[in-house]
């Protein structure tokens, strides 16, 4: 039910509740924060034996929430920002994961996690079934997140209307 000036009830009931403008130093924040929280996820189911992939969701669903919560909205601006993180965060995630699998992988060297980490491009020049394995399981990671994004970001601006 419209009133006056376009008021709706609830608006004419508060009339002082005004909307905050979106903070996006805090929501930069916010969506670090989630994103390291996504992106340690992705590590550590890995390396529970989980599946990764899955922990697409939670990073973009922490990534977008962080933003959103410290932010208090979320625009066209917080989803770049957003966006942004997701593309890096689940490369460097996985990057660091497969890391690990190589440092563990030749106990015998005591290579240290930035060996591994140095490595594992060598290891995927001479080894085409690595190759197709790491892209195979980065894919699936990216997918995830596309799917744990595409919910998120849905309900965030519905709630703005």
């Amino acid at each position: 039910m419209e009133y006056e000036y376009g008021m709706t009830g609830e608006e004419k009931a508060n009339p002082l509740e005004v909307k905050a403008p979106e903070n996006l130093l805090f929501g930069i924040i916010g969506a670090l924060v989630g994103a390291l929280i996504g992106g340690g996820s992705i590590i550590l189911l890995s390396q529970l034996g989980y599946i990764a992939s899955i922990s697409g969701v939670i990073l973009a669903v922490c990534t977008l929430k962080g933003y959103e919560l410290l932010a208090k909205g979320m625009s066209v601006k917080g989803l770049v920002v957003c966006a942004i993180l997701m593309l890096v965060t689940p490369f460097a995630a996985d990057w660091i994961d497969w890391g690990i699998l190589v440092m563990q992988s030749f106990p015998e060297y005591g290579l240290t996690l930035a060996d591994g980490i140095r490595i594992f491009p060598e290891l995927l020049k001479e080894d085409p079934e690595l190759v197709g394995e790491y892209l195979k399981n980065l894919g699936m990671i990216y997918l995830f997140v596309i799917l744990g994004s595409f919910y998120t970001v849905k309900n965030a601006f519905r709630k703005q209307k």
